[in-house]
């Protein structure tokens, strides 16, 4: 009877657990069916983005069957990279934000590392490189903790790219070298050729158009290979610029007619702004500005949609170029005045935020530095009072008792050895403190430096630029001082051999002075120098080299540059000689009105020192320097 039971209660439950178990089927099936999806349409969105949006849509689909949210919310990781394609990147970045706070609560490490590295590639297309970087190394922090080694060869090109925007290009180099040579052995050739375009775009950039040609082309190659239309257009599209470059206006056109095709049948707006801009310079290089007009006026209509900072700045100068030359000087203006405010507006945002950070930073640490000192000071005074204190008690027991006395001699060796333990402790830490400073005015003086080489790229008249550059190199001289500071056991010196070695080969450098063209004999003696002295002396070895390298060569010519720094008596000599062209007395008499002979006359003073400049063999200024102090 129990049996019969059994079986009835089971006829009746059958079809429910059936049921569930289908259910539990089909669940597992549609989230199958939305990962695999999002796969597809993620790999398709370079190659064919409508059919991108077909497989993103049909992801949403079977995510929102089975109301798998987080599977919803990858879909926005599907937009958002589709946006970017299209160049629409507020949008983009947009969405890559909402999606990258659902893979945070998800704690989903391989999407956080795959959103993080396309953000850092929007925010760079937006100019805000400092976040770029950023994004950049956090998406290698992920990759790195997935053990994904290939993917962080994609942060390594990019970070390259970020760097040669900053025109800090020997770390570009590095970066993409690295990533070359990666790449090549893992067997990658569509990574290889992002690579070697990146390479080209390096070279080209610093004016090395055959340099930059190779890379180009290898790049097409290997894309060739692959079939991948999108880095082809990239491809045609720089091997044209090259030709342009170099006045072959035929095979320019050529390449840019190519780009071009590939670019209309692609739904991909920031690529097609940049290839209308080429074709609307290369139309003004060879006089057919009508044709230059409809191109640029096409592009400034997409980036007037993709709001690209730099595809902005890029076409509003090649219009007011193009009106210039078409005497519209009004209108060439107009465009001329919107070019400088996308420029400015992209400095602001790279370096303002960094200036208030450095700001409130060294503020901080100021203040915590002070308080940290003002503590050391009162808990010294607080335990020499206390052991004044407590000689004396020990005095006037010992006159008592004579045991006390030894009693209370070991306990005061205890507490003065505690006490030398406090005072070295305390030295230290002010030893540290100092070279702390010392490291934040070196950092400080750099960021200077690269703010007026920043400000250098928006200067066109040479004037300025040049008073510019003089000004960044006198700003790395005083940096230079409190490197050597903090990185020497001597706080409060410098090593005047060491320190002129360092200045006047970054000198040889800033100008591109060829080894074999100047020679440079330096006869400094083994003298350390305190601060005061030295800044006011590497300002004016500063300025006396740099018109040596500017002047006293002219047309690559060879030559010796001679510094030379004695203690005779009680006087320092300092002798600048180069046995160029010379100098004339007019032009002598001419120097008392340019800042860097002003400069030089009050540093002299300040120094206390006579100046003599004679014309023999060349031109040497010597000074016998009397107010300096040496260190130990």
């Amino acid at each position: 009877m129990n049996r019969l039971k059994a079986f009835v209660i089971l006829l009746v439950l059958l079809p429910s657990l059936l049921s569930a178990q289908a259910e539990s089927e089909k669940v597992k099936d549609d989230l199958w069916y939305a990962n695999d999806y999002f796969t597809k349409s993620f790999f398709s969105i370079q190659q064919d983005i409508a059919q991108a949006q077909i497989y993103a849509d049909s992801s949403l689909h079977y995510a929102a069957q089975i109301g798998d949210t987080y599977s919803q919310a990858k879909f926005h990781f599907l937009m958002a990279t589709m946006e970017r394609v299209r160049g629409h990147y507020r949008e983009s970045r947009d969405l890559f934000k909402t999606f990258e706070a659902a893979a945070i609560t998800q704690k989903d490490t391989q999407m956080l590392a795959s959103v993080t590295y396309q953000l850092g590639i929007v925010t760079e297309a937006l100019g805000d490189l400092d976040k770029a970087v950023a994004y950049q190394f956090q998406s290698m922090d992920y990759y790195e903790m997935l053990g994904d080694s290939i993917s962080m060869l994609n942060s390594l090109n990019n970070l390259g790219s970020i760097h040669r925007k900053l025109k800090q290009y020997d770390k570009s180099e590095t970066y993409y070298m690295t990533a070359l040579d990666l790449n090549i052995k893992a067997e990658r050739l569509g990574a290889q050729a992002d690579v070697h375009i990146n390479m080209g775009n390096l070279y080209a950039e610093q004016g090395k158009y055959s340099e930059a040609l190779p890379h180009y082309i290898e790049g097409k190659h290997l894309d060739s290979i692959t079939n991948y239309v999108n880095g082809l257009g990239y491809d045609y599209e720089n091997i044209g610029t090259m030709y342009a470059r170099q006045k072959e206006y035929d095979l320019a056109l050529a390449n840019y007619q190519q780009s071009l095709a590939i670019r209309e049948k692609m739904d991909q707006k920031y690529e097609l702004t940049q290839i209308y801009i080429r074709l609307g310079e290369l139309y003004r290089e060879i006089n057919k500005t009508g044709e230059s007009e409809i191109y640029l006026l096409r592009a400034k209509d997409l980036t007037d949609q993709t709001n690209a900072a730099e595809s902005k700045s890029h076409v509003y100068k090649a219009l007011s170029l193009l009106y210039r030359d078409r005497g519209q000087y009004k209108t060439a203006m107009d465009y001329q005045d919107q070019y400088i405010q996308v420029k400015d507006s992209m400095l602001n945002q790279n370096t303002s935020d960094q200036i208030s950070k450095l700001n409130i930073q060294y503020e901080t640490e100021k203040k915590e530095q002070e308080i940290t000192l003002l503590t050391t000071e009162k808990e010294l005074a607080n335990t020499r009072l206390s052991a004044a204190r407590k000689q004396l008690i020990g005095l006037t027991i010992g006159s008592i008792l004579v045991s006390a006395l030894m009693l209370i001699i070991f306990r005061l060796f205890r507490k003065m050895r505690g006490q030398n333990v406090i005072i070295t402790k305390a030295l230290q830490e002010k030893d540290i403190l100092l070279r702390e400073i010392h490291h934040r005015v070196k950092n400080n003086l750099q960021f200077i430096s690269s703010l007026l080489g920043l400000q250098s790229e928006h200067i066109s008249d040479k004037v300025a630029l040049g008073a510019l550059q003089e000004g960044q190199g006198r700003v790395q001289s005083m940096a230079l001082i409190h490197q050597n500071l903090y990185q020497e056991d001597n706080l409060t010196g410098v090593d005047m051999q060491a320190y002129f070695i360092k200045l006047i080969r970054g000198l040889f450098d800033s100008y591109n002075v060829r080894k074999d063209q100047i020679q440079l004999n330096l006869e400094v003696e083994d003298v350390n120098l305190d601060v005061d002295s030295v800044i006011p002396i590497g300002l004016i070895v500063n300025e006396l080299v740099s018109n040596a390298l500017k002047y006293a060569f002219p047309d690559k010519r060879t030559g010796l540059i001679t510094v030379r720094l004695q203690e005779i008596g009680e006087k320092l000599s300092l002798t600048v000689h180069d046995d160029g062209i010379g100098i004339t007395q007019e032009q002598q008499k001419s120097l008392g009105g340019s800042f860097g002979y002003r400069l030089i006359h009050v540093f002299s003073e300040q120094l206390q020192a006579e100046m003599n400049i004679s014309n023999n063999d060349g031109t040497k200024v010597q000074m016998q320097i009397k107010k300096y102090r040496k260190t130990a």
